[in-house]
């Protein structure tokens, strides 16, 4: 089906809340139809959020519409810390024409660690497919972001897709 589907959806609002989302498996995924696609999709306002040792493997989408896939996305103005580390985003398809496919999100907290991460495996199957794939992605509006030993590895798209490994 077409529209919207979330994994796991966190929508918290408490700004002096933790939430922590850690030691988690996500495996063999198949989205069908087009639409914004989610796994670990956070909008909460927090103080502080904890993302650590998640394995998100074998997500595909076999839709040939608009699909964009986003894996570990913090959409949220954290305005503590944002920890994002150990985690495993790999073997990610979408058959899609057009479509953004993120391995991890960053959102906009007062400081972000996002360490020790592996993205890999990311790729549009459809040769016509215009889509972008971007491995790690900081919105800039973060104050003090750290990045550090994360390694984002064999992403392709076909044609004039676009690709960006950390931005």
């Amino acid at each position: 089906s077409t529209g919207t589907t979330y994994l796991v959806l966190n929508n918290l609002a408490n700004a002096n809340g933790t939430l922590n989302v850690t030691n988690n498996t996500v495996n063999n995924i198949q989205f069908n139809g087009g639409g914004t696609k989610g796994i670990f999709y956070l909008i909460s306002n927090l103080a502080n959020l904890n993302v650590t040792n998640n394995s998100i493997t074998n997500v595909s989408s076999n839709a040939s519409a608009s699909t964009s896939i986003f894996n570990i996305y913090n959409t949220a103005a954290i305005s503590g810390i944002f920890n994002c580390t150990n985690n495993i985003v790999s073997n990610i398809s979408n058959a899609a024409t057009a479509g953004t496919m993120y391995g991890i999100y960053t959102g906009s907290p007062a400081t972000g660690n996002i360490n020790d991460n592996l993205v890999e495996g990311f790729n549009y199957t459809t040769l016509t497919s215009t889509g972008t794939i971007i491995g790690i992605y900081d919105i800039s509006a973060g104050v003090n972001m750290y990045y550090n030993n994360n390694i984002v590895r064999n992403l392709s798209t076909p044609l004039t897709g676009s690709i960006t490994g950390i931005r």
